[in-house]
């Protein structure tokens, strides 16, 4: 083996682990493309959870007006009952003056 043949099979090594390292166009371009993808999915899980944290605070919400309106409903039945023991009370005080006024 010459010199010559020596520095061509160095050169041809470099070129061979240049290819290896990627620095040729197509390995530079799967790389992008892969970070891309990469960039995409991240974007795609972070919509994804946004989305999930938007139904779930809108769920909240509807328990919240759930929970409004029963106690809403609670708070009606209590004043219906009260209502109704002040109008039985004042039909039992009519019905007592009748009775006395009977007798006097």
């Amino acid at each position: 083996m010459t010199m010559s043949d020596d520095k061509r099979s160095f050169t041809q090594k470099l070129r061979d682990e240049n290819e290896i390292i990627g620095n040729d166009d197509k390995t530079t371009n799967t790389s992008t493309k892969i970070k891309d993808d990469l960039k995409d999915t991240k974007d795609h899980i972070k919509s994804d959870f946004q989305k999930k944290e938007e139904d779930i605070k809108a769920d909240i919400k509807k328990e919240e007006a759930k929970n409004k309106q029963v106690k809403t409903d609670i708070e009606n039945q209590k004043i219906d009952e009260s209502t109704s023991y002040v109008i039985i009370a004042a039909i039992i005080i009519i019905i007592i003056i009748i009775i006395l006024l009977c007798f006097l």
